[in-house]
C-alpha cells in the first residue's frame, strides 16, 4: 500500500503564498512605525529651539530700577564743609551736613496708572552707598511721571517704627515734639548780616509736613533700567518762599510756619539728570 504523506508545515517553505504574505505585513507594519517614528522626532526638532527661544529672550515681567542720588547748587555739583554758596536771599553759606529719608516711590504708567513700589530709604550726603536706591516689581512699560515723598508716610512716621539702627536712631523726633522722625535735616553755616559766621539747622518733621515730589520723566524701562536724580540745595530755599537766614531764622525745628515754607520749597528740589 501506498502511503500518503500529509505536510501540516503550512506557510513552511520559502515559495508558499502565506509565508510571502506575513512577511510583506511585517515590513508595511515596519514601514509605518518607522515613518511614525521620524514624525515625531522631526516634530521634537522644530518644537524644542521655539521653548528655547521663549524661555531665554522674554524679558523679565517685574525688572529692577536704579536710582542716583546727586547734588548741586544751582549749576554747581555740591561740595559739603565749605562756606561758598549764595542763595535767593543773598545769604553766603555752606552745607556741613544733610539726612533724610525718602519713600512712597510710584511710576505712572502711559494709561495713567501710579505704580507702587519701594520702601522707605535712609539717605546721607556723605555716605555713598545711601545714595543709591534700588527699587524693584516695576513692571515694563514707559512711564511719563515719578512721584515720591521726602519723609515718611504717617503709618511709618511713629516712634520705633523703623529698625533700630544709629541712622534711624539719630533721625528719632522729639516725642514731645509729636514722635516719629525727622523728615530732613539741612545743617551748616551763613554769614549773618554783620559777616559773623553763625550755624543754620532747617529740620523738618510731623506727618502734616510731608513733602510730595513729582517730577515729568520719559522712561521706557524694559530691564534693569538707571536713572539719575539731582537735588539742588538752594531750591530749599526759594518757590514759593525765599527764606532768609537772617529773616526767618536759621532754626526751623518745631516752628511750623517755617517747616511748612520748607515742604512747599521741597516740592521742585529733584530733577532728572543725564
Amino acid at each position: 500500500m501506498r502511503q500518503i504523506i500529509i505536510n501540516t508545515d503550512v506557510g513552511q517553505g520559502l515559495g508558499h503564498p502565506l509565508q510571502r504574505n506575513l512577511k510583506t505585513d511585517n515590513i508595511s507594519y515596519m514601514k509605518r512605525y518607522f515613518l511614525f517614528a521620524a514624525f515625531l522626532f522631526a516634530a521634537s526638532l522644530l518644537f524644542l529651539p521655539s521653548c528655547k527661544k521663549d524661555e531665554t529672550s522674554a524679558p523679565p515681567s517685574n525688572p529692577d530700577i536704579t536710582l542716583h542720588l546727586a547734588y548741586a547748587v544751582d549749576n554747581n555739583i555740591l561740595s559739603t564743609d565749605t562756606l561758598k554758596y549764595t542763595n535767593a536771599a543773598g545769604n553766603l553759606f555752606g552745607v556741613w551736613h544733610l539726612e533724610y529719608y525718602l519713600s512712597g516711590f510710584a511710576f505712572m504708567d502711559d494709561k495713567g496708572v501710579w505704580w507702587k513700589t519701594g520702601s522707605e530709604y535712609y539717605v546721607n550726603v556723605k555716605t555713598p552707598k545711601t545714595n543709591t536706591i534700588g527699587l524693584t516689581d516695576l513692571p515694563v512699560g514707559k512711564y511719563s511721571k515719578l512721584k515720591f515723598f521726602i519723609g515718611l508716610p504717617a503709618e511709618r512716621n511713629l516712634t520705633d517704627a523703623l529698625p533700630a539702627t544709629a541712622e534711624n536712631l539719630n533721625m528719632a523726633w522729639p516725642d514731645i515734639m509729636g514722635g516719629g522722625y525727622h523728615f530732613l535735616k539741612l545743617e551748616g553755616y551763613f554769614k549773618d548780616s554783620i559777616g559773623k559766621t553763625q550755624g543754620f539747622a532747617m529740620h523738618v518733621g510731623n506727618s502734616k509736613n510731608l513733602i510730595t515730589v513729582e517730577i515729568p520723566i520719559m522712561l521706557n524701562h524694559g530691564g534693569n533700567s538707571v536713572m539719575n536724580l539731582q537735588m539742588n540745595i538752594n531750591e530749599w530755599f526759594v518757590h514759593p518762599y525765599t527764606y532768609n537766614f537772617n529773616v526767618q531764622g536759621n532754626y526751623t525745628m518745631g516752628v511750623d510756619s517755617l517747616m511748612n515754607q520748607l515742604k512747599q520749597n521741597g516740592s521742585d528740589v529733584f530733577k532728572v539728570i543725564p
